[in-house]
């Protein structure tokens, strides 16, 4: 781990140094995430917020896309169940 000693001005804000922001694909105007951990505060960049997302979303996904096919086999057994129904009326 890098560390760095950067200043802080009078309204909270500080410089990334050049090499730090280039390392994280941090860009003028861009977004970062920070995160405060206990006596720390972690500042990461677009990337790793975007990684962990994919992440998180693929831990809940089946490989096969069968909650899709779930879905779309239960609504068609409803819809068949209330034909049903609605031809003994």
């Amino acid at each position: 781990m890098k560390t760095k000693m950067v200043r802080i001005d009078k309204n909270g804000r500080m410089a990334l140094p050049a090499k730090m922001r280039k390392q994280l694909n941090i860009v003028s105007g861009g977004n970062v995430t920070v995160e405060m951990k206990k006596d720390k505060i972690i500042i990461s960049g677009p990337d790793t917020a975007l990684e962990a997302a994919r992440r998180l979303f693929n831990s809940n996904r089946k490989p096969d896309g069968s909650g899709v096919a779930k879905l779309l086999a239960d609504r068609r057994k409803e819809f068949e169940l209330e034909e049903e129904k609605c031809k003994k009326w």
